[in-house]
């Protein structure tokens, strides 16, 4: 039987005993066969053949027999005497109304096996198995075709009673074992369902026919068996039958179901040896097989073009498999194959072409085929209507999406989700929440999908209110079963906020996984409770729930915000134990987390294990080099990671240029804007605004200006950035022209710009300026932070106003030592010494601990009042709290025992301190010499000054003041001498500034100033007030034409502002003792208070004095 050559060949495929062993059934299959039956009791009389009153009680007594596995019983004499009967409830069409044959006559057997076999054939199945039961109650026996087709029949209508009856009466009559019978109530029991006795029928077989083995197969892959299926496939190709197509089908669907791609190669290369590979059917069943594996569509597509003919069924398979594998372009090429080749696309064929051009958003493909749709006449199909409508929908066609919708027929919940769903992806939520009230006007329940896609919409928008509303209609639906729903539940509760909602849904929750505990640990993370955060991973793990991605990464997240490096490196080696370690947002996670709390040598350790760094890993070691100001080694990484070919994103891209911002060649700025426009990224919102901060801050505001007028969207992040540039580099006058510009232009300032803007102010002693951003900052509802805060204390204190300083320190945060740390400044500028020891008394009171800057501005408050104990008494306590002492520390001491007349001890402490790094010291001591007249000691200190020529940070004030020590001393050779040195020498003095703000407007002076509109009005005051000076007894150093800043400033003020008012200057350099006796003479004239803020004080003259007691 069958063709002995082709057993050779499966035995290498698929190795197997040389004597298959008896089959088993799927262990779920063997509740008849295992199911122990209970005993009689004494009383009971069992149902015998001979007991039987009825045709009920016989059919059940067979039908006893067959389940209990009791066939012996039918084999007794008691069984071989009875014979069934059973009246027909129902006549047939050949059987007249009394159930006899049509005729007077007495039929025999041939005529009733005749009808019988007339009425299966006709399709009368239930006839059929009626007269086979009237012919026995006439004594008459069927012949084994009728005894096939009865049992045939029974299994096509599935009838498992009728069925053992059948097989019982088999026994009876000795037909059990027959070939034919017996192979059939194989398939008559695999037909019912009932695997069990199929497997029992099938061992106790002599000889199996292919019918027998393709049934059992089909039954097994129908109920899910599929390896059960595999392994029957395999024992039959041990055997000398002959395997036809069907089987192979059957294999290769089972292989198909299974995603048992290796299995399924094998299957294939026995077809190709038995010569079946141009079967179209089976040639369709293998292109589906392997068009469902991602993987190997490429086999797929050799299959389809090796068949001889291919049908549409063909290319169908081919076309699902690059649709499902996500290529929606290759499928849609595919189809155009299909065309080619002759073959007319069906349903089938449209809908998926319809998936794949939405799939890739081919809004044109897609309309061609809607319009090949109508064509065939499929426009008016349901199912196929809601495909198109999806596919306009998902390409982003809204309005061909609705107008798809509007001609349909009738609108079925398919065709609702699709719109509602398209328009939530358009981001038009509220529409799909309209379009939701009318479906549900029009009586259409929505399908789970449109009400989860409608929760993730009101998650995103907030709209909390929406969504309890629809969480109410999922519970009417029943839908709070599914764990999806709940999960999407969870997830929106969460990320608005209403965690207690959250908990809630979760706690409802019976069966959770892992998606469950992710979200609702993601909106405790999100929402900064970080002990919740901490407590459910605990859990969910104690509940045998393992953590994704997701839930560590929310993990980490937790452990970088509250700086918790222990914890973190404890979880990251459970994402070892996991095998998630190369999970790059995992990686970069601790990366980060590493990076946030300072601990760069850990970012540097973790980076070397990375196997494969993404764009983000490097960006973060980058990140890690500025923290530490390792400029050179982060432009290195940078140029790893082109070197690397990594493809370098907006993050790195904004990397990279706060790493320019710190100090990079001008070459290599232009390199990395070239490649950031070679990119197409430079009018990226991010990454622009970066590249404007990042020339703001070198002081390149040429091209910060150029990149911000190409920006095409400018936020007050771009607009930021340049203001704290001019701010930073002590443009503040282009700072507040740009702040005005900024509110023209309708951009909402944020804190940071008010920051910078108080700081300008501060500056340009801009008061009434600073008072209206002040009362902007108020009405625009921002609270005083640490940052605000300071920067109104130190610009009111600039302007001279204590009362708003204190104003505004008493609405600051005190639990921040910002704040304190400004005030404490400002009483020092004011030299205010007591109100400063005030200060810092009530700072250590209100447990804060003094930091290097409250220790700094303490000794300026103690240099300026000339405390010369008391500054000795902070600068040890510094020492023994430990705060690391810097050159500035120095030069604060230098300039204290300068001011109480204590040379010698700030000259030795300037010869203990590296000359190099100390002009500043230098200079206070040179500066002391000139106001007290000590030439021998300035000689001093004007040699060392000149030994430090070289430096770049010096300027020729120092010359300036040893003229002025020589001219005090009457040594005026030696003054014209340092004077002539100072024009040959290569060195420069910063040019002096003063700023005054007259009607909002700030104004800038220099020295000898005259190019101000009012020019001529200011030197003829300045003349009148020299004027009425001499007549006091001031003789100044220079003619008035050629004023210094302040002064002509001061006159400004004395012309253009109101009598009485007070006259408010910023000078950037420190006022010469010339300007300050005039600053005392002019107060006293005009009778007004003259407040003018230098670099080291801020001077008060009133009456003819000054607020600094002349010490300057």
């Amino acid at each position: 039987m069958g063709s002995p050559s082709l057993a050779p060949s499966f035995a290498h495929l698929f190795p197997c005993t040389a004597s298959p062993p008896a089959l088993h059934p799927p262990s779920h299959d063997c509740a008849v066969v295992n199911q122990t039956w209970p005993p009689l009791s004494n009383h009971q009389r069992p149902i015998t053949f001979s007991t039987c009153h009825s045709q009920s009680q016989l059919w059940q007594r067979r039908a006893d027999i067959v389940v209990s596995n009791d066939l012996g019983s039918l084999h007794s004499k008691e069984g071989a005497a009875t014979i069934l009967l059973m009246p027909s409830e129902h006549s047939g069409k050949v059987l007249e109304a009394n159930g006899t044959p049509v005729g007077s006559f007495s039929p025999d057997s041939s005529i009733w096996n005749s009808i019988i076999l007339a009425n299966a054939r006709s399709g009368q199945n239930k006839q059929a198995i009626e007269t086979f039961l009237k012919m026995q109650s006439v004594d008459l026996g069927p012949n084994i075709d009728v005894f096939v087709t009865v049992a045939k029949a029974c299994g096509d209508l599935a009838n498992l009673e009728c069925g053992q009856g059948i097989h019982a009466y088999a026994i009876e009559t000795g037909l059990e074992m027959n070939f034919h019978v017996g192979n059939m109530l194989v398939d008559m029991y695999t037909e019912c369902g009932s695997l069990g006795i199929a497997y029992i029928m099938f061992n106790k077989l002599p000889e199996q026919d292919i019918s027998t083995w393709s049934g059992l197969i089909t039954a097994n892959i129908e109920q899910g068996n599929n390896w059960e299926a595999l392994s029957l496939f395999h024992h039959l190709a041990q055997t000398e039958i002959a395997i036809n197509s069907v089987l192979y089908v059957l294999a290769v669907k089972a292989c198909t179901r299974l995603g048992a791609i290796e299995e399924g190669q094998k299957i294939h290369v026995a077809v190709v040896e038995s010569g079946l590979e141009s079967d179209l059917v089976l040639g369709n069943s293998l292109i589906n097989m392997y068009a469902r594996s991602n993987n190997n569509l490429d086999d797929a597509f050799a299959v389809l073009f090796r068949l001889p003919k291919r049908d549409v069924v063909s290319w169908n398979a081919l076309i699902e498999g690059y649709t499902h594998a996500g290529l929606g372009h290759q499928a849609i090429h595919m189809f155009g194959m299909m065309q080619l080749d002759g073959c007319e696309p069906d349903n089938v064929s449209l809908i998926t072409i319809l998936k794949a051009c939405s799939s890739v958003q081919d809004l044109e493909q897609g309309a061609a085929h809607h319009i090949l749709i109508a064509k065939v006449g499929l426009d008016l199909d349901l199912f196929v209507c809601s495909t198109v409508l999806d596919m306009y929908m998902k390409c982003g066609s809204v309005e061909d999406g609705q107008k798809v919708f509007n001609n349909m027929l009738r609108h079925d919940s398919v065709a609702w989700g699709a719109l509602i769903a398209g328009y939530i992806e358009q981001g038009r939520t509220k529409e799909a929440l309209e379009l939701f009230e009318e479906m549900q006007r029009e009586g259409s329940h929505p399908s789970l999908y449109t009400i989860i896609c409608l929760l993730k919409a009101c998650s995103k928008m907030g709209a909390i209110d929406q969504g309890k509303e629809l969480h109410s209609l999922g519970v009417k639906f029943r839908y709070e079963c599914d764990l999806y729903f709940c999960n999407v539940l969870i997830g929106m509760y969460a990320k608005s906020g209403n965690l207690e909602d959250s908990q809630k849904v979760f706690d409802q929750t019976s069966k959770r996984d892992v998606v469950t505990w992710s979200e609702l640990i993601s909106g405790y993370s999100e929402h900064e409770d970080y002990d919740a955060v901490f407590r459910l991973f605990v859990e969910m793990q104690q509940e045998n729930v393992q953590p994704n991605h997701v839930t560590f990464g929310c993990v980490l997240k937790a452990c970088t915000n509250v700086h918790d490096i222990e914890r973190a490196t404890f979880i990251y080696s459970q994402i070892v134990k996991e095998g998630l370690e190369l999970n790059p947002s995992l990686s970069n996670s601790l990366l980060r987390l590493y990076a946030n709390c300072g601990s760069l040598m850990d970012v540097d350790r973790l980076f070397l294990r990375l196997q494969d760094p993404d764009v983000v890993s490097w960006s973060i070691l980058m990140g890690s080099c500025n923290q530490r100001g390792l400029t050179e080694e982060a432009y290195k990484v940078f140029e790893d990671m082109k070197c690397n070919q990594m493809e370098l994103d907006e993050a790195a891209y904004v990397c990279i240029l706060q790493t320019c911002s710190k100090g990079v060649a001008s070459e290599q700025i232009k390199e990395i804007h070239n490649l950031i426009l070679n990119d197409g990224l430079e009018l990226n919102p991010r990454v622009g605004n970066t590249i404007v901060d990042m020339y703001a801050k070198i002081g390149n505001f040429q091209d910060a200006l150029s990149v911000f007028d190409r920006l095409p969207q400018r936020d007050v992040v771009t607009w930021n950035a340049l203001i704290s540039g001019y701010s930073h580099h002590g443009c503040h006058q282009q700072a507040l022209s740009l702040f005005e510009s900024l509110r023209q232009g309708g951009v909402e300032p944020n804190e940071v710009t008010f920051v910078c803007i108080f700081k300008s102010c501060a500056q340009t002693s801009a008061f009434n300026k600073g008072k209206q951003a002040h009362s902007l900052f108020l009405k625009r509802g921002f609270e005083l932070d640490a940052f605000s805060g300071s920067a109104l204390i130190d610009m009111y204190m600039s302007c001279g106003s204590l009362e708003d300083a204190q104003a505004v320190f008493k609405y600051s945060p005190k639990e921040y030592i910002a704040p304190w740390n400004a005030l404490l400044a400002g009483y020092a500028q004011h030299n205010q010494y007591e109100h400063a020891l005030e200060c810092f008394s009530d700072l250590c009171s209100s447990g804060l601990q003094p930091d290097d800057v409250t220790f700094m501005c303490l000794l300026s408050a103690c240099s300026h009042a000339g405390q010369v104990d008391q500054g000795v008494h902070h600068f040890k306590l510094m020492r023994e709290r430990r705060i690391a002492i810097s050159i500035e520390y120095y030069n604060l001491m230098v300039g204290l025992f300068c001011h109480a007349g204590c040379f010698q001890e700030a000259e030795e402490m300037l010869e203990c301190l590296p000359i190099m790094s100390n002009v500043v010291g230098w200079t206070s001591l040179l500066a002391a010499c000139r106001r007290i007249g000590n030439v021998e000691v300035g000689q001093r200190c004007f040699k060392v000054m000149n030994l430090l020529d070289g430096l770049d940070t010096i300027d020729t004030g120092y010359h300036s003041l040893m003229v002025s020590i020589y001219k005090k001393a009457g040594l005026w050779e030696d003054a014209e001498k340092v004077e002539e040195l100072r024009k040959g020498a290569r060195i420069w003095k910063k040019p002096a500034k003063s700023y005054i703000e007259v009607d909002d407007i700030v104004h800038e002076f220099t020295v000898a100033d005259d190019k101000h509109p009012r020019n001529c009005e200011i030197h003829a005051k300045l003349k009148s007030l020299s004027s009425q000076m001499k007549q006091d007894g001031y003789a100044p150093e220079l003619d008035p034409a050629f004023s210094h800043s302040e002064k002509i400033a001061i006159a400004f003020g004395l012309l253009s502002q109101p009598t009485g008012s007070t006259i408010r200057i910023v000078k950037n350099l420190r006022v010469c003792d010339d300007c300050h006796d005039a600053a005392k003479l002019i107060s006293k004239i005009e009778l007004r208070e003259i407040c003018i803020k230098d670099s080291y004080h801020v001077h008060r003259f009133s009456d003819g004095s000054c607020s600094c007691k002349d010490i300057g």
